[in-house]
């Protein structure tokens, strides 16, 4: 069994999202209700940066080797210099922001936020907000993988992106599990994605709409217990 490794100076209220680097597998980034995105070098166990917000942070993303995002309550996005722990202010939704990805492909950051919008950024230009693109419900989580976004929404509602062409989406779908959904991840081939539920279950799906593609889906249920043989 792998070791495991506590951190220390760990956030000290609940952590919303952990990250870890394409590019440095050591280094990790955690948000946190207790306000802080922490940057860890985890071979080393040491915090090699704390970024202090107004509000609790719901998401975080490595951007390159030298800056992160991060996404608050208090409806702002935000850029983070890991070299000299510079916050700067890219811009605001109206509601708080839930999600973050970045679409290496064009250089675009993404936002997604319970104001039922995805916003687009670059953080290079002296106005960082490129677009705005309206949805039909509060957005939850969202992955990347090539030039596909999916993005889960309240109501248990998919929609699935080419961010080249946002004008409309690619795929809507309704989840294929019963609850709402708690985290999202595309998979690494670009075939598909697969979704986690609050009920502890799993659903693995596919991009491609064929009925023989869709054959393949599947979902199960994390950590089963047996109790007076009920499954």
């Amino acid at each position: 069994m792998a070791e495991q490794v506590e951190l220390s100076s760990p956030p000290f209220d609940s952590i919303s999202q952990v990250r870890f680097s394409s590019t440095h597998p050591d280094h990790l980034l955690v948000s946190s209700w207790d306000t802080t995105v922490r940057f860890y070098d985890v071979a080393a166990n040491e915090q090699k940066a704390k970024f202090d917000h107004r509000a609790a942070v719901l998401s975080c993303l490595f951007g390159d080797s030298t800056h992160a995002y991060s996404g608050c309550l208090d409806t702002g996005v935000r850029e983070l210099d890991l070299s000299t722990e510079k916050v700067t202010s890219l811009g605001q939704h109206a509601n708080a922001v839930s999600a973050l990805s970045y679409a290496r492909e064009i250089n675009t950051l993404i936002s997604g936020s319970w104001d039922q919008s995805l916003r687009f950024w670059d953080p290079r230009a002296p106005k960082a907000e490129v677009s705005n693109h309206m949805l039909p419900e509060r957005v939850y989580h969202m992955d990347i993988v090539n030039n596909t976004i999916v993005v889960s929404m309240a109501s248990r509602l998919f929609h699935i992106y080419d961010v080249r062409r946002m004008s409309e989406p690619a795929q809507t779908r309704e989840s294929s599990l019963k609850f709402m959904t708690r985290s999202l991840a595309c998979m690494a081939d670009g075939q598909g994605y697969a979704i986690g539920s609050v009920e502890g279950r799993i659903g693995v799906e596919y991009f491609d709409p064929s009925p023989e593609a869709q054959e393949k889906k599947y979902a199960f249920k994390c950590h089963r217990q047996n109790i007076e043989d009920v499954d």
